[in-house]
């Protein structure tokens, strides 16, 4: 996506993602094809803060979720509808881990009380990709709202969600790559499974 202002003030900033992500990968990719653009690809925390610095015009160039666009636009179209989509970048799906014999093994059950409690999902830091397909999961289905939302991802959440600490931990990614990282732990865990 390309905002306006950034396009006028000449700015070459692609807010790609985490150092060690895909998106930040895919960032340095697109530099190498784009020489003649000066283009910079400055990591972030991903899809939301992505979105924050195309719609402050800090970026020209950003890769962004397609529900954390939606999203977006959803709750600022001043501030988001001025975007250009300029294409899909990859296929990528939404992936939530449970624990083995655990209190949560459907989607539906994450919006549940569990032992007189909200269910608790870890869904990344905020601004990652995860944490606003959450919100968009959960304004598409507002029982999904009743969950409590912790911060929380990678290998830490995952050893939370073993221990019993966390009932649920989501993370996007792309479906094909079956040795991406957060994937690849729960299909060797004893404990973990995918709703």
């Amino acid at each position: 996506a390309v905002p306006a202002q950034a396009q006028r003030s000449g700015a070459n900033v692609l807010a790609s993602g985490e150092r060690d992500g895909a998106y930040y990968t895919y960032g340095a990719q697109l530099v190498k094809l784009l020489p003649a653009f000066r283009v910079h690809n400055q990591n972030t925390k991903g899809s939301g803060h992505n979105l924050e610095m195309l719609g402050s015009g800090q970026a020209a160039l950003g890769f962004v979720q397609a529900d954390a666009y939606a999203l977006a636009l959803r709750q600022s179209p001043e501030i988001y509808g001025g975007l250009t989509v300029v294409g899909r970048l990859t296929q990528e799906c939404v992936f939530i881990a449970h624990r083995k014999g655990g209190p949560i093994d459907t989607l539906e059950a994450l919006g549940q009380p569990v032992a007189g409690r909200a269910a608790k999902v870890a869904v990344g830091d905020a601004g990652s990709g995860m944490n606003q397909t959450w919100s968009m999961l959960s304004t598409l289905d507002p029982n999904l709202a009743q969950a409590e939302v912790v911060q929380r991802g990678g290998a830490l959440a995952l050893n939370q969600l073993s221990l019993g600490m966390l009932d649920a931990v989501g993370w996007v990614s792309d479906p094909d790559d079956l040795d991406q990282v957060m994937l690849r732990a729960v299909r060797e865990s004893s404990d973990l499974d995918l709703l």
